[in-house]
């Protein structure tokens, strides 16, 4: 691939490593070429087929331009155009930044009869251009009879055959022998006729899925590489006729929707061809557009807005009363500023800085971002009326889609029928949560403040509460003597009593005669005090015949309290020290 003027004219600076040229190539080289692409400068080494005896043989400059000149003398004559464009300098950097390495069969005329070669290209560092390794081998040997034949496939008999089997739009088709794995790329555009053989090569389906990342869209990528597999491909074809899948190429840049489809052409090979649907696809996507917002007004949305977020365009959409059909009231250039008047204008004046915010593009988006829908109730001004409405904000389920749908219907009689339910539990509850004798809260209320009082322990170790434990001394003689009326009377004083000094506190009825407080605000911080005065007015009641209630006080002790129980056992043991103390006066 030299000529004698320039031969031993390069530096041998860049020379490899034997060994480096060994784990490239094949144990069939029968040359090899190194190449700095920045100079074009190589060195060609030459071997009987086995490492040991790689050595340089020539070195030159202007590799690539010798090779297209070189070649045209050696090359068959049907091979030469596809083995000229692939030693294209800028086209194989191309090829290999794409794939990462490159091989191709040709046929050389050796004693006037044609001999199948096979080229290999590779990096020579890796992560690297820099300089790159061919290895050229003699394969004539180890293509057999039915490769010869794949080889020639490109007459119209196969071709038929092909055009057949597959869709058309086809612009990249593969012939797969299953049982080894060898493939030919074949690729066109648009027209069977046009078909040429691109590339060849050997254990397609490993190939494959290493290149696919490269060309497959990322959000399609992981769900094409669960089906692509040789063992999954096979078993659909056999149990349906052919493999099919639907995803996104990445075309000149952009992603394009495309379909693959497998089918047998044989026992031993099945033909895989792609085919550009993306124009099919989008008019799928549009007439479904109509449809979807159709069906969101059967769900008693009166008002929708179709808006493309890119251009910021929207169409505006609204229910018949009568018939719930789709009609276009209007369009126009941009709703976000649109939106004041569509929207705004007639939101309760209590709501309206929570849907301004909404209304704001970049803050609606973000909202989006996550589940891809978000919602909001409020009070609109429908007739002078106020309204509650849904609004609800959706992005399209193809994320790629620049379009979100904003709806509107009107829940008012729901949200007042809950209001109303609301109210009733809450009355119902606060009933259940209150003791009918004195007015405080009840046995249930205080079982679930205790319940939540040990999340907070559990939550927060270092929280901070007391509690205060009563019990009125001489009911059950009062109920005796001056029967259960009088006795009554007697809970209920004691009730006022408690809830007197501790007005900041909840305070809870637990038996017949017994109260607890819990103090966890401004009663806490002067707990001790209160308290005191507490006994101080209960003796003075016990003076003039009044109430007589004892009481014991105890706080939470961080590492020491590991339940509500805990506080709630020492507070009660200083109560029935206080009724003993009160009833020896």
């Amino acid at each position: 691939m030299t000529n004698e003027y320039e031969k031993h004219s390069a530096p041998h600076h860049f020379a490899l490593d034997y060994t480096e040229l060994a784990r490239a190539l094949s144990r069939d080289v029968e040359s090899a070429y190194c190449v700095d692409l920045e100079t074009d400068d190589y060195l060609e080494y030459v071997s009987d087929g086995s490492y040991e005896l790689l050595e340089i043989e020539t070195s030159g400059k202007n590799f690539f331009r010798e090779c297209q000149r070189n070649v045209q003398h050696v090359v068959f004559n049907e091979d030469l155009e596809k083995v000229l464009s692939a030693l294209d300098k800028y086209t194989l950097i191309t090829t290999l930044r794409e794939r990462g390495s490159f091989s191709m069969d040709y046929r050389l005329l050796i004693e006037g009869r044609p001999s199948y070669y096979r080229m290999k290209v590779i990096p020579a560092e890796r992560d690297s251009l820099r300089r790159i390794i061919i290895g050229v081998s003699n394969v004539d040997s180890q293509i057999n009879a039915e490769q010869r034949m794949a080889a020639e496939l490109q007459n119209m008999e196969s071709f038929s055959r092909i055009a057949q089997a597959l869709a058309q739009d086809i612009f990249l088709i593969y012939y797969v022998d299953v049982e080894t794995d060898y493939f030919i790329e074949f690729q066109a555009s648009g027209s069977f006729t046009k078909l040429g053989i691109e590339t060849r090569g050997d254990d397609f389906f490993n190939l494959s899925r290493k290149n696919m990342p490269r060309f497959v869209h990322p959000d399609d990528l992981s769900g094409f590489l669960k089906v692509f597999t040789k063992k999954n491909i096979l078993q659909k074809i056999d149990e349906n006729g052919s493999f099919s899948i639907p995803y996104r190429m990445m075309l000149d840049g952009e992603p394009k929707y495309v379909l693959m489809k497998a089918t047998r052409l044989d026992e031993r090979h099945i033909v895989i061809g792609t085919s550009n649907v993306n124009a099919e696809v989008q008019r799928q996507k549009a007439a479904l557009v109509k449809a979807g917002i159709a069906q969101a007004l059967s769900s008693d949305y009166f008002l929708i807005f179709y808006i493309d977020t890119e251009t910021n365009r929207y169409v505006e959409y609204h229910a018949t009363d009568s018939d719930r059909e789709l009609d276009v009231e209007q369009g126009g250039e941009d709703f976000f500023n649109a939106s004041r008047s569509k929207i705004l204008a007639d939101v309760n004046a209590a709501y309206q800085d929570r849907v301004r915010e909404l209304m704001d593009k970049t803050v609606l988006l973000a909202l989006l971002e996550d589940t891809g829908s978000y919602s909001l109730d409020y009070l609109m001004d429908i007739d002078g009326t106020p309204t509650y409405v849904h609004m609800k904000a959706s992005r399209m389920v193809d994320r790629s889609d620049p379009h979100i749908v904003i709806g509107l219907s009107n829940i008012d009689a729901r949200i007042r029928r809950e209001l109303a339910q609301a109210n009733a539990l809450q009355k119902a509850k606060e009933l259940v949560g209150r003791d009918a004798l004195t007015g405080v809260k009840s046995k249930r209320a205080f079982v679930e403040a205790e319940m939540q009082w040990d999340g907070y322990i559990e939550l927060e170790p270092d929280t901070a509460f007391s509690v205060a434990v009563f019990d009125l001394n001489g009911l059950k003689k009062i109920n005796d003597t001056q029967g259960h009326a009088a006795g009554d009377s007697y809970i209920r004083a004691g009730a006022a009593a408690i809830c007197e000094t501790f007005q900041h506190s909840p305070v809870y009825r637990i038996g017949g005669d017994e109260f607890a407080v819990i103090m966890s605000t401004s009663d806490f911080d002067r707990r001790r005090e209160l308290m005191e005065r507490f006994h101080a007015e209960n003796l003075a009641r016990a003076a003039k015949g009044g109430v007589v209630v004892a009481g014991g006080m105890s706080d939470y002790v961080p590492g020491l309290d590991t339940r509500f129980q805990d506080v709630f056992d020492r507070a009660d043991a200083q109560m029935y020290e206080n009724k003993k103390a009160l009833k020896e006066k």
